[in-house]
């Protein structure tokens, strides 16, 4: 890169000083994988940075011909935009196995005023003198010593997030360059903080040498960039470049990590550019989807965007639905909108088929504190669910519904919470789901064509009633008001047609919830669920290795991996120890399905002593909201089933969630000839 972290020293590099035309190499000021980053002077006095690239530190031949072929590409074409770093000399070494470019060099983060005064410059942006003038550190001695590049990232680290006046110059320069990158058919593939400089107060593309011509997702290419920046599909699209250019807008504008994304900043509701920032914010989420196709579609799409808001204008109140995942709060027009998701199921707050003919959305609020209640407990209810964000999310939404009596969206939100509660909290499904369902059916009488308010009441009639032609028409009604919302498909397939072992029909709506995002990890680990439950074990791991690349912190693909390898021949050793490593920092929501996990397949394994002694640490637990069907579990591998019936019967009195699927659980598979397990199947309408 054109400027990373000064280095006093790199390692595996030789200490003899490359030898660069016109110019004498001073001192290592950043490094990366391919090579290292030198302060320089010219012979006319200038400050350069040459970027060294070393044969050395690539495994073949190829791939280092194919980094300076990229930089041969680019070199024109980066004195076509101001959000180039300009290439002033290239050349190559072949004897010594590098080649070499000379680039502008980047302002001074170690300008005691940088951190205070900087700004970028544009067209309407004076450029700081403190960056710009002659007689600036740039221009003096010391430089030699104490010169480290003005990155996004050293900027941060300075001052923490930037105005948004400021956000919005960095972003269009760069969504402009992007532009002229990507009509060339380049792509740069590693865009990040650290690669972002700042030369006289523009922010400018760095680390040239990654620019490479544009593949199409799934092509064989070389896998560069960094952790974090890069979308689930992987590097080397267009696309794939304005998921990292909006990261890097989030980590800009919060000053929060890569890592917090989409974590909204702390004093969001207190902002006096609140509404402002959440219209910048609704771009940077667009840009940064998980889904490809819910992106922009070109980088003209997001600078015009940024244009908009740079104007005054609103971004949100032109599109017709705006669709937000991984559970950020944005806003329509003056309302505030959320979208959730979380490892039980996204909910968005308002979708196409939620809207009324005029565009507002059905089932809002007037009354501005309802709608920051409503913000604030969507926040909670995206998080990843446990007992404490789930009782934060209640405490706004119920604050949002007590505001404003009529808000259906609030109503909607507030069932999905409580719906999460027997999986994720404390109160047991005979408590929780009745008031979910009520909730929902107070969401539908004030919003008949609130989509959501329909998807929420048919958890309801499945989980609550076991009413599985009330639960379907509640469903159907869902899909009707919105066919496109990939969660309304997923749930039609597991929560109605699965317990009903209606295979054919659930593979049908959830490959449609795929097909509709195939990004989201939820959906994808859902599909394996569907294969786990008929037997079709090789083909369900699949789908949850896949689920796990796309979301490795997701607790659940892990455990039902492992279940799922309970259950290949030769493989039960496999899932013991995959329990063992989630035991290791599982969080204590699920330490009971995993003990339980962990002795059903020990007990399968033959070592019931073992089994025995997690069992007798499990009974102190039974209580909690999913250990009925998991002792149930556990009993059945012992070879007691009269007591796993009995515990399946606390079960179903409890509205454990996990009942609906035992009629095609492979785990119970040896209670089914038993008539108390008949008998129960009956009482739930399965039979």
């Amino acid at each position: 890169m054109a400027g990373g972290v000064a280095a006093p020293a790199l390692t595996g590099v030789s200490p003899v000083i490359p030898e660069v035309p016109d110019h004498a190499l001073l001192r290592i000021i950043g490094a990366g994988s391919y090579g290292e980053v030198w302060l320089a002077r010219s012979a006319l006095g200038t400050f350069r940075a040459v970027k060294i690239v070393r044969r050395a530190a690539f495994d073949d031949e190829r791939p280092y011909e194919r980094e300076f072929a990229g930089l041969r590409q680019f070199e024109p074409l980066s004195r076509t935009h101001e959000g180039f770093v300009d290439l002033l000399q290239v050349g190559r070494n072949d004897a010594e196995g590098w080649f070499y470019y000379v680039m502008e060099l980047a302002d001074d983060a170690a300008d005691p005023r940088g951190s205070d005064q900087c700004s970028v410059n544009s067209n309407q942006s004076p450029t700081p003198a403190a960056l710009a003038t002659p007689g600036s550190p740039l221009n003096t001695d010391p430089l030699v010593t104490d010169y480290s590049p003005l990155t996004i990232s050293s900027l941060v680290k300075l001052r923490g997030p930037s105005p948004l006046d400021e956000c919005l110059l960095v972003a269009r320069t760069l969504a402009g360059a992007l532009v002229a990158l990507h009509r060339q058919g380049l792509v740069h593939r590693d865009i990040k903080p650290s690669n972002i400089v700042f030369v006289g107060g523009v922010p400018k593309l760095a680390d040239v040498g990654l620019v490479a011509a544009a593949k199409g997702v799934g092509q064989d290419r070389s896998f560069v960039g960094t952790e974090g920046f890069i979308p689930p599909e992987g590097p080397g699209t267009p696309a794939a470049d304005l998921y990292s250019l909006g990261i890097v807008l989030y980590v800009l504008g919060t000053g929060k990590s890569h890592r917090d994304f989409p974590e909204p900043p702390a004093d969001l509701a207190d902002r006096p550019d609140r509404e402002r920032w959440l219209e910048y914010s609704a771009v940077i989420h667009r840009a940064a989807h998980a889904d490809p196709r819910q992106r922009y579609g070109t980088a003209e799409a997001m600078l015009a965007d940024l244009e908009r808001l740079a104007a005054g204008k609103s971004v949100k109140r032109r599109r017709a639905c705006l669709r937000w995942a991984r559970g950020f709060a944005t806003a329509l027009g003056s309302l505030v909108i959320a979208a959730l998701l979380t490892l039980g199921g996204a909910r968005l707050f308002e979708s196409a088929g939620s809207r009324s003919p005029g565009n507002s959305p059905i089932g809002w609020t007037t009354d501005p504190e309802a709608a920051k209640a409503y913000q604030l407990g969507g926040f909670f209810l995206g998080k990843l669910a446990t007992p404490e964000t789930l009782a934060d999310a209640r405490g706004y939404l119920e604050t949002a519904v007590r505001l404003d009596p009529n808000f259906a969206q609030a109503y909607c939100a507030l069932a999905n919470a409580y719906n999460q509660e027997p999986g994720w909290g404390t109160q047991m499904g005979n408590e929780a789901f009745p008031k979910a369902k009520a909730l929902a059916q107070r969401a539908i009488d004030l919003a008949p064509r609130l989509s959501w308010g329909q998807d929420q009441l048919c958890f309801g009639y499945s989980r609550l009633d076991y009413d599985w032609p009330a639960a379907e028409k509640a469903i159907l009604k869902a899909l009707e008001l919105d066919p496109k919302e990939p969660y309304y498909h997923l749930d039609y397939a597991l929560h109605v047609l699965l317990p009903q072992r209606r295979f054919e029909e659930a593979f049908e709506h959830d490959n449609k919830a795929v097909e509709l995002n195939p990004a989201d990890h939820v959906v994808r680990a859902n599909l394996g669920m569907l294969l786990y439950y008929q037997g079709r074990f090789e083909e369900a791991l699949g789908h949850y290795e896949q689920a796990a690349h796309l979301e490795p912190k997701a607790d659940s693909h892990r455990l039902f991996r492992a279940r799922t390898l309970e259950e290949i021949p030769g493989r039960r050793a496999d899932a013991i120890r995959e329990y063992h490593a989630f035991l290791a920092d599982a969080p204590g929501v699920k330490r009971v399905e995993a003990n339980a996990g962990l002795a059903y397949a020990l007990a399968r394994e033959g070592e019931t002593g073992a089994a025995r002694t997690l069992l007798s640490e499990l009974l102190p637990h039974s209580g909690e909201t999913r250990a009925a069907v998991s002792l149930a579990w556990v009993y059945t591998a012992l070879g007691e089933p009269e007591t796993a019936i009995g515990w399946l019967e606390k079960g179903y009195e409890r509205r454990d969630p996990w009942m609906i699927w035992i009629k095609v659980d492979p785990r119970l598979k040896p209670l089914r000839g038993e008539q108390r397990f008949k008998a129960l199947l009956k009482r739930m309408h399965l039979e």
